[in-house]
């Protein structure tokens, strides 16, 4: 697999106002792609029962591939396999993980047009760098649900798309939010 470099996530992280304590999550082609990251039994049967999909898992980054602003300070990794077509294609051409954000100013809400986007990116302080792919309007959609599968057992870290409910059809155990 490839390597995230440092420049463009530094831009990122600029642009967006974010420290290393809150990283950006990484979209992957497939758990292949990220097989050198810490994968539970548990994280093996939510990435298969709901991949691709509204479902992002927190997994430890044994390998030390990933720096850190992807990389948690507790040593973790946020990934998700897209269901979105144009974001799936694309990672399948480059068979590596990409780094993933809404756009949108810390707090606002995110852009559903590749116009709302760039001008979004604009305001924050992007220049000539940015490239915007349009790839249609996105459709209202709520933001992924987060589980840790970096402990002893499965924790949701954050409610989103995919119910508790349907992960606990997959996953009795699993823990709610705190």
């Amino acid at each position: 697999g490839g390597t995230l470099e440092d420049a463009p996530l530094t831009a990122l992280q600029r642009l967006k106002g974010r420290g290393e304590e809150k990283p950006f999550l990484v979209l992957v082609p497939g758990i292949e792609a990220v097989g050198d990251l810490v994968w539970t039994a548990e994280a093996r049967e939510l990435a298969q029962g709901f991949w691709p999909g509204g479902l992002t898992l927190v997994l430890r980054n044994a390998g030390g591939r990933f720096p850190r602003g992807v990389e948690s300070p507790r040593g973790t990794v946020a990934v998700r396999q897209s269901s979105h077509p144009v974001a799936k294609a694309v990672l399948e051409i480059l068979g590596v993980p990409i780094i993933s954000t809404s756009a949108n100013a810390p707090g606002g809400v995110p852009a559903r047009t590749a116009r709302e986007a760039r001008e979004v990116a604009l305001a924050l302080g992007a220049g000539g760098e940015l490239w915007v792919l349009d790839s249609g309007p996105l459709p209202p959609s709520e933001p992924s649900t987060i589980v840790d599968c970096s402990g002893e057992r499965p924790v949701v870290l954050r409610a989103g798309s995919v119910p508790e409910g349907r992960l606990r059809c997959v996953l009795p155990h699993i823990q709610g939010p705190a």
